[in-house]
Order: C-alpha cells, then sequence, then structure tokens
C-alpha cells in the first residue's frame, strides 16, 4: 500500500481534547451540532474534498445537490469539489453561524465560526452566499434546484 502522509496542523480540526461533531436526527434530516462552544473565527473543521470538472447541473441530484462550487470559494484547478467529513452533511440557514472557503493547497474546505456558538447549536453554512459568507438575503440555491426551503 502507498505511504499516506500525516494530516498537518492546518488540518486538524479538532485537537485531541476536543470532543468530535456531533450528528443527531432532526425534521430536516440530518444535522451537525457543536460538542462544546466555539469562539468567533476559530476552526471548526478542516474537510477533504474530491475535485471535478462537471457543472452540478450535469450531475444526479443525489450527488449534485451535495458539491460545492469549488472555484467561487476561492479554489483553483476544479470546478466543483465534494465534501467529506462533515462538509456534506451541514444544514443551510440564510443566517448560519459558520463560514466557509477552499484550502486549495490541501485540497480542503475550512469551516469557521461566523461569530459564538454555543455547545449543542447546530452548526449550519449558507448554501446561497457565493462565497461562503455566513448570510444572504434569498435562497437562490435552492430555487436554483426546485428544492423546497425550510429552515
Amino acid at each position: 500500500l502507498p505511504c499516506m502522509p500525516q494530516p498537518t496542523q492546518t488540518q486538524q480540526a479538532h485537537p485531541a481534547h476536543q470532543e468530535p461533531l456531533e450528528i443527531r436526527q432532526t425534521p430536516r434530516g440530518r444535522a451537525v451540532f457543536a460538542p462544546h462552544p466555539y469562539k468567533k473565527n476559530q476552526l471548526i473543521e478542516s474537510a477533504p474534498v474530491i475535485l471535478g470538472d462537471s457543472h452540478w447541473n450535469d450531475l444526479p441530484d443525489w450527488i449534485g445537490h451535495y458539491v460545492y462550487d469549488w472555484q467561487a470559494i476561492g479554489g483553483q484547478h476544479a470546478t466543483v469539489a465534494i465534501a467529506l467529513a462533515h462538509g456534506s452533511l451541514f444544514n443551510s440557514s440564510t443566517n448560519a453561524n459558520m463560514s466557509f472557503r477552499a484550502a486549495p493547497t490541501n485540497d480542503a474546505i475550512h469551516y469557521h465560526a461566523a461569530r459564538d456558538i454555543q455547545q449543542g447549536e447546530e452548526l449550519t453554512i449558507n448554501y446561497s452566499s457565493l462565497q461562503g459568507e455566513p448570510t444572504s438575503t434569498d435562497n437562490s440555491w435552492f430555487k436554483d434546484r426546485g428544492i423546497p426551503y425550510t429552515q
């Protein structure tokens, strides 16, 4: 087997003394929750990604609903990214508590607290924000895909 590189410190979103993120069932489906408080700008997750050159419209719905616009969030050399770890499980909110950006040097998406987050709070991102910002004034991501939106 090929030797796998060890994760760097920037990839370690959860130091050994912190609990991993929690996944729970909610009325909207699976959701990710904070196991402890996070301070504004604190790194919450560094999710590795699988990169591709398709447009989300060209992908089957079961996968097209989970891809990120890699170039819009700062990535290079690909058009879409599928986030691994918890990155494809975060629900959307137009007033999300996390922001996200591509980390193209290590093919990952970094999720940071956009404000202080309390223990037990659902961790959310804004699907309709083109550049990973936590707020937007519409739900265009859902409208573009013909998906009813409930927050």
